[in-house]
């Protein structure tokens, strides 16, 4: 299973063994006025029933919990009470993040940070910096969510509350789990299975011993995993923790499945699918029907492929493509098997597609890997720098001591010039080793540099390729002239019949035609992509709109298909205008793309370019399906998309709004006439640099 969903599932269900006495009360604006203007309550009972209102609504009804919270915060404002504005604005966090408002969450949380600093709570500041990496590890933030736990821990430790370091420990091995950081996993997972041994904390010690099972099973330590999971289901079956006793009996049945043991691993199998069907866990369902699925594909095919598809069915619009991948690749090994090449085909496409998404994120957590371990190997070194200059300051101490002595002495003087002589040596040689060892710290945070900005760099792969595949055609059409040319030549010299050199003539001018025009195609893909990726000044340049959409156009002529034609409708040869280039080749870009991947077959896409008094109206039209109305309003949020989750991500028009705003004009969608989408740019006319 998709290690990053079993953290995140992990953290719901956390929440969720904290707030067991949740009911579900709906919230009304009119017991939030009752509340606000009983005054003759003492304002501790006004505030404890709001409170209380929140606490109830957060997993029923986020939404009505975010309510309470707000006028928690506002009769809190109004009694100017630090502490009560912190408890509603953490209310409305937690509510936030059932809700997936993450962004609205982090906003809420820094809030609270503040004002328990303010206060000078400790336990709540640790406890805040706690719930801050907790949200940040929904948004698949892990380094910044290992520095607030990090903080937190170390608020835990000054003011030694061991038992609030264990969820702590817990959590930052379950992030280096999820980054495929075993050994680290390991390493915090212990340290907090220490504790709970220390101080007797049984009910958790049993969840400890689940996820170390799972960081020897990455680590392919089957047999050690196997021990440390039995370990677990000793103590959590007497708790009756159906969730955690679920996930070990799915470990269970794949490391039985990863030792061949089949009949073993069925057995754990058909438990954790009767435990997650009780509890409603679907996520778990999912992974147990597809190991089951991959358990019976040597013994009875047609059973793993009806099992295969019938996960598919009802998991269709997840995006956890870990589980998407395996899924996909286990159906396209029974389609083979049963020879339905067409449905092979298909599952083989999707297993790529969800493949190349997977490689995405996991680049972007190889690099947050890379820099947790610089950083790791940095506090060691540093560590170590500390301890030899801790070291070396007590020799030098005992130097001291020593002159002293010697110095009570005039029989020692030479002994004494000896020695200091010989502690000077040693003392350079150590200081030059600490020069060194900073020299390292140095490069260290310099490799650090350079991995962020890699990360950076990675999004100009895509464009790369596109033009690798472009300029590989008119590549061949020069390589292919010329060896024919050379040919023709030869044969040329050689021949004598005059009707003979008269062909050979046709034949040398038509492959000379063919290598100018390889040439002339090579030379405009490469301007057009000088022109669509170049770099913006901080302030607006004079450039031209017209061979900006024309650079673009080119760029994408390889997702143009022969059957969608493009018109163009441009009242000038040249359109000047003071904006930032790359930036508007980019909206091009994106809203062209859209209406590309809207068409149909025999589809047409239009491009128009007006010039008004004040204004340039660029005007793209498809004759695709269209945008319903209830739609458009929302297609520039970002996040938002029409499209299957393998197919967008709803960032481009987002993207393209901010651009077009940043240029002081507009973007709108309308309906095409007599069918599809209209985009509709304007842009006003800027005779010089005006906006930085």
């Amino acid at each position: 299973m998709n290690k990053s969903l079993t953290f995140r599932v992990y953290l719901f269900f956390k929440f969720t063994i904290l707030l067991l006495f949740v009911n579900k009360v709906d919230a009304k604006v009119d017991s939030l006025q009752q509340i606000w203007a009983d005054v003759g309550q003492p304002d501790s009972i006004r505030f404890n029933a709001i409170h209380g209102h929140s606490k109830k609504n957060f997993f029923s009804q986020p939404d009505s919990a975010i309510l309470y919270a707000s006028f928690h915060f506002a009769l809190a404002e109004q009694k100017n009470s630090k502490k009560q504005k912190a408890i509603a604005l953490n209310n409305r966090a937690i509510a936030y993040n059932v809700k997936g408002s993450y962004d609205n969450a982090m906003i809420d949380m820094n809030k609270v940070l503040g004002l328990f600093i303010s206060l000078k709570d400790t336990i709540k500041i640790a406890n805040t910096y706690n719930n801050i990496a907790t949200t940040q590890t929904y948004l698949n933030e892990y380094h910044e969510a290992l520095k607030y736990y990090t903080k937190g821990l170390m608020l835990y430790q000054k003011i030694k509350r061991e038992n609030l370091q264990v969820n702590i420990l817990m959590n930052m091995g379950l992030i280096y789990l999820t980054i495929d950081n075993n050994d680290l996993a390991l390493d915090y997972l212990n340290k907090s299975l220490h504790i709970c041994k220390k101080l007797g904390l049984e009910d958790i010690k049993g969840i400890i011993w689940r996820n170390i099972s799972d960081a020897n099973f990455q680590k392919k330590n089957y047999h050690q995993a196997l021990n440390d999971n039995q370990k677990a289901l000793r103590i959590l079956e007497p708790q009756d923790q159906k969730f955690y006793i679920g996930a070990s009996y799915s470990l269970n049945a794949r490391i039985f499945q990863a030792l061949n043991q089949v009949d073993s691993a069925m057995i754990y199998l058909e438990k954790a699918l009767e435990l997650h069907q009780e509890i409603g866990n679907y996520s778990w369902i999912w992974e147990d029907k597809i190991i089951l699925a991959n358990l019976m594909f040597s013994t009875d095919l047609n059973k793993a492929t009806k099992i295969g598809e019938e996960v598919l069915k009802i998991s269709k619009g997840e995006r956890e493509y870990a589980l998407k991948i395996e899924l996909y690749d286990l159906l396209y090994r029974c389609y083979e098997k049963q020879k339905n090449y067409p449905r092979a085909i298909y599952m083989l496409e999707n297993y790529n597609l969800y493949t190349d998404s997977l490689r995405v994120e996991q680049d972007q957590v190889e690099i947050t890997k890379k820099v947790i371990q610089v950083e790791y190997e940095d506090k060691i070194l540093k560590t170590k720098l500390k301890n030899e200059q801790t070291q070396s300051a007590l020799k030098l101490s005992q130097l001291k001591k020593t002159f002293g002595i010697l110095f009570c002495s005039a029989f020692f003087i030479l002994f004494i010039v000896f020695y200091t002589r010989s502690k000077r040596i040693i003392l350079n040689k150590e200081k030059e080793e600490l020069v060194d060892k900073i020299d390292q710290l140095k490069e260290i945070e310099n490799t650090r540099h350079q991995l962020i900005q890699s990360d950076k760099m990675a999004s100009l792969g895509q464009l790369t390729a596109g033009v690798a595949h472009e300029i590989n055609n008119p590549v061949n059409f020069i390589s292919s002239g010329v060896i024919g040319l050379k040919k023709n030549l030869k044969e040329y010299i050689k021949s004598s019949k005059s009707e003979e050199k008269s062909e050979l003539v046709e034949d040398m001018n038509y492959m000379i035609s063919a290598i100018e025009e390889g040439v002339k195609r090579t030379s405009k893909i490469v301007q057009s992509l000088r022109l669509f990726s170049r770099e913006d000044t901080e302030n607006y340049i004079e450039s031209d709109l017209i061979i900006g959409l024309e650079s673009t156009i080119t760029l994408l002529s390889n997702k143009l298909r022969e059957d969608i034609f493009l018109e163009k409708d441009f009242e000038k040869e040249a359109m000047p205008i003071c904006c930032f280039p790359g930036q508007l080749n980019q909206v091009f870009m994106n809203v062209l793309l859209n209406a590309i991947q809207a068409v149909e077959e025999g589809g047409t896409i239009k491009i128009g370019v007006k010039e008004q008094v004040e204004n340039i109206i660029i005007t793209i039209a498809d004759n695709g399906p269209g945008i319903q109305d209830d739609k458009k309003q929302k297609i520039f949020e970002p996040f938002y998309t029409t499209k299957d989750v393998q197919e967008g991500t709803g960032l481009g028009l987002s993207i393209s709004f901010g651009i077009i705003k940043k240029h002081k004009g507009s973007i709108t969608v309308e309906d095409n006439d007599p069918k599809g989408t209209k985009f509709v740019i304007s842009l006003p006319k800027r005779t010089g640099s005006l906006i930085s």
